[in-house]
C-alpha cells in the first residue's frame, strides 16, 4: 500500500514539474458501469454483474505529442447491486453491497487515435446500502487500485472503455460467512463505457 501511494505521489509531482508548453483542456463525461466484487484480479464472484452509472470531469494536460496526464474525478456506483441469489446453479449468490464512491483516476493517455489509458486510482466511499447477505462492514472507506482503458476522440466528443481492478480489501469474510463457504478478501471491479465532451477545443500544432 505504501509503494502504491508513493507511485501515485511521484506521478503527480512529475507532471507538476513539467513546463506548461502543452495544450490543456477540460471535459465532462458519464456512462454505464458493469460493477461487481472480486476475490482477485479478473476474478469476479458477483453473479450477473449489475449496471451502475458514473458521472465525472477531467483535465487533460499534454506532456508531449504522444503522452498526456489525464486526471479525473467521478461519482461512481459500484459493488454488487442486485438482489440476493442464494442456492442457485453452482451455489451462486449476491452480496447486495450497493456502494457509491467519489473516485480520482490519475491516468496517463498514450497516443491519439485510438488512445490508451493507464494509471492508479483512489476512491472514497460516500454511501453503502447492504442487502440480505451481510458479510460485515467494509474494512476501509478508502479504495485504491489500477485503471486501464482505450478511447477515441471525435473532437469535441470522446468515447472510452475502461476497466478498474481494486487492490485494497473491502471485506474480509470469515469461514462460513458466504453461501459458498471459505474465506475471501473481496475487492472492487468495474467495467465502464463512457461518452464525454471537451469544453475547449484542441489547438492545432504548428
Amino acid at each position: 500500500m505504501k509503494i502504491f501511494f508513493r507511485i501515485t505521489i511521484f506521478a503527480v509531482l512529475f507532471t507538476l514539474s513539467c513546463q506548461l508548453q502543452s495544450q490543456n483542456r477540460f471535459g465532462a463525461y458519464g456512462g454505464a458501469s458493469l460493477t461487481g466484487l472480486s476475490d482477485g484480479v479478473l476474478s469476479n464472484i458477483t453473479v450477473n454483474p449489475p449496471l451502475g452509472i458514473h458521472l465525472g470531469a477531467l483535465y487533460e494536460w499534454e506532456l508531449s505529442e504522444k503522452i498526456a496526464f489525464r486526471p479525473k474525478v467521478a461519482f461512481s456506483q459500484q459493488g454488487d447491486r442486485e438482489d440476493s441469489q442464494v442456492g442457485t446453479t453452482f451455489g451462486s449468490f449476491a452480496l447486495d453491497y450497493k456502494l457509491t464512491y467519489l473516485n480520482v483516476p490519475l491516468q496517463f493517455k498514450f497516443f491519439s487515435q485510438p488512445y490508451f489509458l493507464a494509471g492508479p486510482q483512489i476512491g472514497y466511499l460516500l454511501s453503502i446500502d447492504k442487502g440480505d447477505v451481510d458479510a460485515g462492514n467494509l474494512d476501509s472507506s478508502f479504495d485504491y487500485g489500477v485503471s486501464v482503458g482505450i478511447g477515441y476522440d471525435i473532437d469535441p466528443f470522446f468515447m472510452e472503455l475502461t476497466f478498474y481492478q481494486g487492490l485494497s480489501t473491502l471485506i474480509t469474510t470469515p469461514d462460513g460467512a458466504l453461501p459458498l463457504g471459505g474465506t475471501d478478501d473481496l475487492t472492487n471491479q468495474v467495467f465502464q463505457v463512457s461518452v464525454g465532451y471537451y469544453f475547449t477545443k484542441k489547438k492545432k500544432r504548428r
